[in-house]
């Protein structure tokens, strides 16, 4: 790149860098939150999607970049509102306002297996012995399993629940290996659908915190 097209760019990034709202501003939007590294990180992603929505209306003439641009507001967009639900969701639990057990997955976990007649080499009848096990909410807890639990526990109505998922999904479009189409169709119109259910949402969290 020319020394003049790099010039150009470090003042394009020093307009933006000006135009940006004081991270404190940001953090006070997220004050329900009473985990201070969780909100300032929280804050600090939502400066970057400000970031980002600048730069995309800069490039709005190149369609492929824009495109880009947008998946990366909706991407992060997403893990605040992952964020915001699994917070709440704890907070909830640890206060018994939910019980743990009743919104958590589970799964049957083997204790023993006794067999009892062999059909052929490859199928046998088997006699066994299950218990179930409640999945603990913990930091590696998936969107999904997020979602499920804060439906269960009526955080998230069906609707709601319904539109987290959308925005889940969207978040998952990060995995290239998995998607069926071309992943270029990103868009003003489609960031700001997803930031409408985003509010949405937060707006819950924070009533239900409060």
């Amino acid at each position: 790149m020319e020394k003049s097209s790099v010039k150009k760019v470090n003042q394009d990034n020093q307009i933006f860098t000006n135009q940006l709202v004081p991270l404190k501003q940001h953090e006070e939007r997220f004050l329900f939150i009473k985990d201070s590294t969780l909100r300032k990180n929280i804050a600090i992603t939502f400066e970057y999607i400000i970031l980002l929505v600048k730069i995309a209306y800069k490039q709005e003439q190149r369609i492929l970049m824009t495109s880009a641009i947008y998946k990366d507001i909706i991407v992060y967009t997403a893990t605040i509102i992952e964020s915001c639900l699994h917070y709440c969701l704890e907070e909830c639990i640890k206060s018994k306002i939910v019980n743990e057990s009743k919104v958590m997955s589970f799964s049957w976990i083997e204790e023993s297996c006794v067999n009892i007649y062999r059909i052929s080499n490859d199928k046998k009848v088997c006699s066994s012995v299950k218990h179930k096990k409640i999945e603990k909410l913990t930091g590696q807890t998936n969107f999904l399993q997020i979602n499920r639990a804060c439906k269960r526990a009526n955080i998230l109505t069906d609707k709601l629940f319904k539109k987290s998922e959308e925005l889940r999904e969207q978040r998952n479009k990060i995995h290239l290996k998995g998607l069926r189409e071309i992943d270029g169709l990103h868009n003003s119109q489609k960031a700001d659908y997803y930031f409408s259910i985003a509010t949405k949402i937060i707006d819950v969290v924070k009533r239900k915190i409060n």
